[in-house]
């Protein structure tokens, strides 16, 4: 097996690829990547806040600190009523900038540079193809019974009234649901929403990336908390064969979701899930991973 470039000393340019663990055909392309809506934050959702330790796939208790995922057994994020799918984007943007100043002294050439706080914001272009429309979609979590502050509901319709096409309700947080307030400013109804200066565009919501390569293994996940839209715009031309929506967003928070992931391993043997022990020694060990595979959503904060 060919072995991996770890360092100047064993670079060969004429025989080596710079990493020999890069497969063909096994590459991260947009068609392996979902943007799914969801609730302003992870221990919002029903999944989120079931109280428990992280041991057989239990999330944490809501008010428990931050410790991270574990890579163990995968728990039920990416099942249904944790965030709903959004189909024909056409364009997603992530950016993020952080707040840097460079201090300068008199008496030196050399300077200090400071860090401060993260700034993320993202955008996304969908077709209105069929069904709701994207600001519809980004607060699919919203119960419908807090609409015009009565309970007359406002559903999330699925056209085809199919019911293996039909769109999940995401499961809230009893105690989450009850502290939302009732909108009285219409968005819009039904499947439509067009008033950006609805009190429901005060509220926030969340967003889930999820990554998978192009055989179908996990790369990783991502939640961004905290969305509010700030920009929503809606290209419409007369030769235009199909319209389409476009939203700036910004975001407070970006939470990492680790996924599990399988690795051949030259230590391990083919397609062997990783122990957490197993990781500690690939992790000071990693010239001798080969490649990565499958797994699903692994925690949450």
């Amino acid at each position: 097996m060919a072995k991996v470039t770890t360092s100047f000393a064993n670079w060969n340019f004429n025989e080596q690829h710079v990493q020999q663990n890069l497969v063909g055909g096994d590459f991260v392309g947009s068609h392996t990547i979902i943007i799914c809506a969801s609730a302003p934050r992870l221990h919002d959702t029903a999944q989120g806040s079931n109280a428990g330790t992280t041991t057989g796939g239990q999330p944490q208790a809501r008010n428990a600190p931050f410790t991270g995922f574990t890579n163990e057994v995968p728990v039920d994020h990416n099942q249904e009523g944790f965030a709903i799918p959004l189909g024909i984007v056409g364009t997603v943007q992530v950016q993020q900038g952080r707040q840097l100043q460079q201090i300068f002294e008199i008496g030196s050439k050399r300077s200090y540079i400071l860090t401060a706080r993260n700034l993320c914001s993202l955008t996304l272009m969908r077709v209105q193809y069929h069904g709701p429309s994207l600001l519809r979609m980004l607060y699919a979590y919203y119960p419908d019974g807090k609409f015009g502050g009565t309970n007359y509901g406002n559903v999330l319709k699925d056209m085809s009234k199919d019911d293996d096409t039909s769109v999940q309700k995401i499961s809230l947080d009893t105690k989450f649901e009850e502290r939302l307030p009732n909108i009285l400013d219409s968005p819009g109804y039904d499947n439509f929403f067009i008033n950006l200066s609805s009190d429901l565009f005060s509220q926030p919501m969340g967003l889930v990336m999820y990554i998978k390569d192009n055989v179908g293994d996990d790369v990783g996940a991502v939640f961004f908390e905290e969305c509010l839209v700030e920009n929503h715009g809606l290209g419409i031309t007369q030769d235009a064969v199909v319209i389409a929506e476009q939203v700036s967003i910004r975001c407070e928070r970006v939470v990492p979701m680790r996924v599990n992931v399988r690795r051949r391993s030259a230590l391990f043997g083919n397609s062997s899930v990783l122990s957490q022990e197993q990781q500690k020694l690939v992790t000071g060990t990693a010239a001798q991973v080969l490649s990565g595979a499958t797994g699903g959503l692994a925690g949450i904060p």
